[in-house]
């Protein structure tokens, strides 16, 4: 997670160890003993998302609406990636795939969608 984001060179989000500021909202999360966000709660405690997964990550039918979440997070709205395992959920363009740092994880398939960057070394 970065410090700071920019879009369009105006300041759009503040990363915190806990949780985010945006639009002067401070947003916190709530993760589960694995790291997995389970709920956002915004600064008087009231429950903005929740999130439910099945055992690799994808998102139970339970959980708040993700991806218009995530599309709103982009016009302004309070939407939060870091889902499971505290990774970025990526929904551009419908992928709904994890970034996990070094590769793409498809968690409906359980697999890695790109290969390894160190896989020659080993």
């Amino acid at each position: 997670m970065g410090a700071l984001t920019y879009r369009d060179n105006t300041l759009k989000r503040i990363e915190t160890p806990t949780g985010f500021i945006k639009n002067g909202g401070i947003y916190y999360y709530v993760a589960d003993y694995k790291g997995n966000v389970r709920q956002m709660v915004n600064a008087v405690g009231m429950v903005v998302q929740n999130n439910h997964y099945y055992p690799y990550g994808m998102l139970m039918g339970e959980s708040s609406d993700i991806l218009a979440a995530n599309r709103s997070a982009n016009s302004g709205g309070s939407g939060n990636p870091y889902l499971f395992g505290g990774k970025e959920y990526l929904s551009f363009k419908s992928l709904n795939q994890l970034d996990i740092s070094a590769r793409i994880f498809d968690p409906a398939t359980a697999i890695f969608t790109t290969q390894d960057p160190l896989r020659g070394k080993y």
